[in-house]
């Protein structure tokens, strides 16, 4: 059975749809499904996180740390079903080669063919070795990409993401926002993320079937499963409990994100001069 697996870029609300994809799966064919994080986006994949608690000790989100500190962990695969044999077996197997992308991707993605009794799911985003990826995707899952008209925003969203270590929380009274004009943006990031938008649009063109999500209507699970065609959804899960395991961005519409950059205006204007240079289209 081709499984759904989502394709995307940063700050579109990803991980909620892949999760919920995975939880669909999981509660349609219990225990025959295996959540794997972000497995063959090796770079992210091998990042170190610490959990976030709030004054009662009680988990809240996680935050990224770029060295080792007290209570850092690796973001590797947890085990969040019954299937321990299977990530005994692809752990034994497990080695990570930082020298050679290409050599560390064919090697996942070989691991990953040779449980193919399992379902097993992973996030997604497009990696600078796509070709690989996307042929074993093509082959292995139905691909969702999921699209977002506001860039501007969405680069943004992304860099003050990067700044706070805070991608997602479980409850937004949680996030401090940072103080107004404490981040700047250089324009060579600017390009690298025009670039990185550029590259996905222009790659989602060539995957055929795919389906297409619109990052303004995955407003809840009700909306995301109803876009997906899990019809029959409600027969295994609960919506109040989705909703308690629901990741929550930080809470953008309650302050005016623009107000924390100090170059702001000189950012829209390496924005648009960027933008017609690479003639974005999507």
């Amino acid at each position: 059975m081709k499984t759904h697996i989502v394709l995307s870029i940063p700050r579109t609300n990803s991980t909620n749809t892949s999760l919920l994809i995975f939880r669909y799966y999981t509660a349609k064919y219990p225990n025959q499904t295996v959540w794997l994080n972000s497995i063959l986006n090796w770079a992210s994949h091998n990042r170190l996180f610490k959990d976030i608690f709030d004054a009662e000790g009680k988990i809240i989100g996680r935050k990224a740390c770029e060295v080792y500190e007290d209570g850092a962990y690796l973001d590797l695969p947890k085990v969040v079903n019954t299937n321990k044999v299977y990530m005994t077996k692809l752990y034994k197997n497990f080695i990570f080669d930082p020298n050679s992308l290409k050599n560390e991707t064919m090697h996942r993605i070989k691991l990953l063919e040779t449980y193919k009794e399992y379902m097993y799911f992973f996030k997604c985003h497009l990696p600078d070795d796509y070709n690989i990826i996307l042929n074993y995707l093509n082959n292995s899952h139905r691909i969702v990409c999921i699209k977002r008209f506001d860039i501007f925003n969405q680069m943004l969203e992304l860099k003050l993401a990067m700044h706070t270590g805070v991608y997602q929380l479980k409850n937004q009274a949680y996030f401090s926002k940072p103080d107004n004009n404490s981040i700047i943006i250089t324009k060579e990031e600017i390009r690298l993320f025009l670039k990185k938008v550029h590259l996905y649009y222009q790659t989602i063109q060539t995957i055929n079937p795919k389906i297409i999500l619109y990052h303004q209507d995955l407003v809840n699970e009700t909306a995301i499963y109803n876009l997906l065609g899990f019809n029959d959804w409600q027969e295994y899960l609960n919506l109040e409990d989705l909703k308690k395991e629901r990741l929550y961005e930080p809470p953008y519409h309650k302050f005016d994100i623009r107000s924390l950059f100090d170059n702001i205006e000189q950012i829209e204007d390496w924005f648009i001069e960027i933008s017609n240079t690479i003639n974005l289209q999507f």
